[in-house]
């Protein structure tokens, strides 16, 4: 398995994880409270305490875990990309009238300099 392969997996573990502490946390609030208003019931600030604090740390951490994941994916492209980017030499033997090995050197034109 390979490292992009890795956080491919781990990416998607981490998204459903999210989801699904997202949706377990506790919601008391109405709609008008979504925009700006207060609940009838209670004000909006009230503290969380165990089971549900603890669910709401949980939930932080995976999503900081799934930003690296996602920068880490990104930088190792980018690293691949670059070192892929570059020119590719091979050297091979050939032969002359007589037998004799000759070397040459290849390079390889990327396909959009060869359009030119």
């Amino acid at each position: 398995m390979t490292f992009l392969q890795f956080l491919s997996y781990g990416q998607v573990l981490l998204a459903i994880l999210l989801v699904i502490f997202i949706l377990l946390q506790q919601s008391d609030s109405s709609v008008g409270s979504a925009f700006g208003g207060q609940s009838m019931n209670e004000s909006s600030e009230r503290s969380r305490r165990g089971p549900e604090k603890v669910s709401f740390i949980v939930t932080i951490i995976i999503a900081v875990l799934f930003v690296v994941s996602v920068l880490g994916t990104l930088s190792t492209e980018v690293i691949q990309k670059k070192f892929n980017s570059n020119e590719v030499s091979n050297a091979i033997t050939i032969t002359d009238d007589k037998g004799n090995p000759v070397n040459a050197t290849v390079t390889t034109v990327p396909s959009s300099a060869s359009k030119k």
